[in-house]
Formats: structure tokens, sequence, C-alpha cells
């Protein structure tokens, strides 16, 4: 009889090399303190390290260095690209931040809270993430980078009002994207398709506002993949007092609808949209979105 199992230990072993190889072939400015190790026992590939970042500061003629830990592929690329992939996100934190706290709405595994936190040390971040992988992963980070008394983790999605809903999620990974909340559809106003998922509590930010949850933020960042305007439009007490200075938001312009709830919203809150840009990676069916960036 054909033994597969020798045929899949073969591959997996002639296959070593090269993944290790390809995991570090992004490595740019970083230091690697835990290497990639791998279980010969059954086989399994394992995935985990703490990779450090330096970021220049020019204007303030210092570094920013940030810990990341990396238990998969996707939050080893997202901590290499923090730089790269949205740089407008990086320069409008620089250009707007230490004036009060940040609302990082979308936190993922932490990368935006974690450079705010850092850069600015006598301020602190509310890391709203839905996600239980991204959450594991984003405490993980606060904890390496000795902030965790600075960065207050939401672990419930933002949303238009308090209710319950379903959190779809996208991977079963730490640093996963493009899950939902609350509804049916995905980042570009088109219907998902059935996910793993589980209920969970919705709160609006006016929710928390009106229970002395949290503090105004001079700035507040949404990155949620389809539900933006929705959250918006959950708090016009919070977007509509002067305390919040500049408001950055993703937006899909082949999602119509969104598109014209945000920019109604933000005109009626009294912002000013002051530029828009588009991340790395913007083609193909992302070609539409941009992060929005408001001020007043």
């Amino acid at each position: 009889m054909f033994n597969f199992i020798k045929l899949k230990n073969k591959i997996c072993n002639s296959l070593l090399p090269v993944v290790q190889k390809t995991a570090f072939s992004v490595a740019r400015n970083s230091s690697v303190e835990q290497r990639l190790s791998f279980q010969d026992a059954n086989n399994k590939f394992s995935y985990d390290f703490v990779n450090t970042v330096e970021i220049d500061d020019f204007a303030k003629d210092k570094k920013v260095s940030i810990s990341f830990g990396c238990p998969n592929p996707i939050s080893h690329y997202r901590s290499e690209t923090i730089e790269t992939k949205e740089p407008d996100t990086i320069r409008w934190m620089r250009k707007y931040g230490g004036q009060g706290d940040l609302l990082d709405i979308g936190a993922n595994v932490g990368l935006y809270s974690l450079y705010y936190a850092k850069l600015f040390p006598d301020r602190k971040v509310i890391a709203c993430e839905g996600s239980y992988w991204n959450l594991c992963a984003l405490a993980r980070n606060a904890y390496l980078n000795k902030v965790e008394d600075r960065i207050l983790i939401m672990p419930n999605p933002a949303f238009d009002k308090m209710s319950w809903g379903r959190f779809n999620q996208n991977g079963e990974v730490e640093g996963t994207s493009m899950c939902t909340f609350g509804v049916d559809y995905g980042f570009d106003g088109k219907p998902i398709r059935p996910r793993p998922g589980y209920y969970t509590l919705g709160l609006s930010l006016d929710d928390l506002l009106d229970k002395d949850s949290i503090d105004i933020p001079s700035m507040v960042k949404i990155d949620v993949d389809g539900v933006e305007h929705v959250i918006l439009s959950g708090a016009p007490k919070l977007f509509s007092n002067k305390k919040c200075k500049t408001v950055l938001v993703e937006v899909n312009e082949h999602f119509e609808a969104q598109r014209e709830a945000v920019e109604n919203l933000m005109k009626d809150y009294g912002f000013v949209l002051e530029e828009k840009n588009q991340g790395e990676g913007a083609e193909g069916r992302f070609a539409g979105t941009y992060n929005y960036i408001y001020s007043r």
C-alpha cells in the first residue's frame, strides 16, 4: 500500500528551507528576537517571534521603536509595512497628534495604537477591536511595548446603537481583516458569503460618552471595512464636540451609499475634507478605497 503519510512528511520537510527563506525576505529595519521553529513530531509549522521595527520621526528628531508579536505571516507583514501600507495615517498622527487622546476604531493588532502611544507618552489610546483573534495580538503587543496602561482596549464592535449582532470573521488568524458586524454586506456594500462568526454586543460611541466611559478624543481613526458610516451616524455628540479635532475614515467610493453618508455626516458635524489618499494595494476590487482625512 502506498504510504501517504511518508510522502506528506517528505514534502513538508523539503519545503521547510523555502518557507524559512520566504518568511524573512521582507525584513527591512527590524530585529528578530525569536526565530521560527518547526515541530518535527507532527510536522506542524510554528511561526511565532517578536519583530521590532524602528520608525524615524524627523520632526521630533527621534526614533519610535515598536515590538510586534508575529504568530503568523499576516501579522509579520503588517508589522513590516506599518510605514508603507498607509503612510498618510502616519503623517496624520504626526501632524495632529499629541493634543489629546486617539480613538482607534478597527485597531486590528494595534499598529497605529502602538505608534501613537509610543510617539506621545503622555497620551492614551482607546483601541476598539471586535475580532477575538486580533484582540489576543493587540493585548500582547501592548504588553510587549509596556503601554498596556495607556492603550485601553474596547473588545466590542462600534456600531450606531447598543445592540446584539453577528460578528463575521474573515479568517481565524491574528491580523485578519475584512470582518463585519451587524450587517450582511462587506467593505464594498455587496452581500457577503456565510462566514464563521459569533454574536456579540455592539456599542455606539455616544453610548460610551453618555456613561462617562470615554473622554472626547482629539483624533479618531475609523477603519472597519464597511460600516464606517454606520458608526459615524450613531455618534453625533462625540463628533459635534469641538474637542474632536480630526477624523481619518476609510471610504470605498464604489460603495456610493457609504461615501454619500460619510460626506453628509462629516459636513453636519462641522468637519472639512482636508485630503484623501490611497494606500498600498489599492487596486482591483480595492481600487475605490481611500482614507478621507477631515479636520476643523
